[in-house]
């Protein structure tokens, strides 16, 4: 390697690394984002929610792995001290999965936290180790089956690029389920990054697959939003931190 083959070398490579800096550098989180919203935050959403990986076998004997657990914000986000954390790793068949149902016969659920009529969509704060694309999806009263049965027949929604993709969206090994089976959620693609980020997710965003036999014309059922649930494609390495789940309107000027 000549002397200056040598220098660029050293400059690619402080140019990379102080990129990489800049890249990963704090920015301050903006509070007034909020100041435009009415917020209703949803005590069910933000509970204790359930993981599952797709088992598969790795070279060590162990399994893959998939968990959504409460952590402290440290420091607090705008007033926030806890995160729901969806975490997996080793999935290399389905991928992974998080979610949590708002059960509609258990007496302690307050209406509000299902009913999101007069609301515009869904509102979070979210961060990731990497930049990340999750598929998130809401069910309502034409959806769910509770409680065993929804876990079954929910489809696949990213392919192996991590892009929403209606051909993956049922196992080819499954076709398409009975009409009055559970399952064919309403959708959409999450895209997060390394740092917090406020967003507002309008119900007209979520949808369905065309092409099962139960789709809703009129969109969710806003008076009935009983799940959501995030998956990773297989193959991820997920780290996606999640904070304060809510139903979102504008502020009348």
């Amino acid at each position: 390697m000549t002397p200056r083959t040598r220098s660029f070398s050293l400059l690619l490579a402080l140019c990379i690394s102080a990129c990489s800096q800049a890249k990963r550098a704090p920015v301050p989180t903006d509070c007034s984002v909020l100041d435009a919203y009415e917020l209703h935050p949803n005590g069910s959403f933000n509970g204790t929610w359930f993981a599952s990986a797709d088992a598969t076998h790795l070279p060590d004997g162990g399994v893959s792995t998939a968990s959504a657990n409460s952590e402290m914000i440290d420091p607090p986000l705008c007033g926030l001290t806890q995160a729901l954390v969806f975490a997996s790793s080793g999935s290399h068949d389905w991928g992974s999965l998080a979610g949590n149902y708002v059960v509609p016969n258990f007496g302690s659920t307050p209406e509000s936290d299902k009913n999101a009529s007069g609301y515009e969509g869904l509102s979070f704060w979210a961060r990731s180790l990497y930049d990340r694309s999750l598929a998130l999806s809401l069910g309502d009263d034409t959806v769910v089956e509770l409680p065993e049965n929804a876990a079954s027949c929910e489809p696949q929604y990213l392919d192996d690029a991590g892009t929403l993709n209606p051909a993956f969206y049922f196992p080819p090994e499954s076709g398409l389920p009975a009409a009055d089976g559970c399952g064919n959620s309403f959708v959409t693609q999450l895209l997060t990054s390394d740092r917090w980020e406020f967003y507002t997710i309008p119900f007209t965003a979520f949808t369905q697959i065309a092409q099962d036999p139960r789709v809703r014309p009129n969109g969710i059922n806003r008076a009935a939003v009983l799940a959501i649930s995030m998956r990773a494609p297989k193959d991820s390495i997920v780290e996606t931190w999640f904070a304060n789940f809510a139903w979102y309107r504008a502020k009348a000027p």
